[in-house]
């Protein structure tokens, strides 16, 4: 009786084959590996991975952007630097560096009274935190009909106005980091 040899490929489609119509007894040579099949809990598992994966990063935000705090809604209108002074002729307040000027508009979404504060706005660049001083902000603000900073804004009003920081004059800082409230997390407004 002459031997017929199948290359290796050739046995596991033959094994393959007899499991399909056979009757699920395994039948294959020693050493065959089986080729793995998927089974429902893979399904499950690669379904869990892909939930797993991180969502798309949130879109950065920037000026004309309305975002909101636990209090308030913000929109940052405008941004500029390379102010020498801000104030009237009674009340000027020169820059020690150069001024930079940020102006916003806030609505109190909350249910009750909030306090709209300078001091929740910082600038940034790099690492470095610029916070405003608030004598420079009621004097900036004096004439030019800026109203509610430092008010206690019942809910639904809205305030506009600048808030103005004293930076060095060699450098213009990219982003606005808003803090209104310990217990949220910051929001960093890109101004570039």
């Amino acid at each position: 009786m002459k031997r017929v040899w199948f290359p290796a490929g050739g046995v596991l489609l033959f094994w393959m084959i007899g499991v399909a119509v056979g009757n699920g007894e395994d039948s294959s040579p020693a050493g065959a590996q089986p080729l793995p099949v998927a089974s429902k809990g893979a399904e499950s598992a690669a379904v869990e991975t892909d939930k797993a994966k991180p969502q798309d990063e949130p879109k950065a935000l920037g000026i004309g952007d309305t975002f909101n705090t636990d209090e308030f809604s913000y929109k940052v209108n405008s941004y500029q630097c390379g102010i020498a002074s801000v104030g009237g002729e009674y009340s000027k307040e020169e820059a020690k560096g150069q001024f930079c000027e940020l102006g916003i508009t806030a609505e109190n979404i909350d249910d009750e009274a909030n306090r709209l504060s300078f001091d929740d706005f910082k600038l940034a660049e790099g690492d470095a935190k610029y916070s405003t001083d608030s004598w420079i902000n009621i004097r900036g603000n004096r004439d030019n009909n800026s109203s509610g900073f430092y008010d206690e804004l019942n809910p639904g009003i809205i305030a506009e106005g600048n808030i103005y920081f004293d930076v060095p004059s060699d450098i213009e800082p990219s982003r606005v980091v808003v803090d209104d409230n310990w217990l949220s997390k910051p929001v960093t407004v890109n101004l570039k």
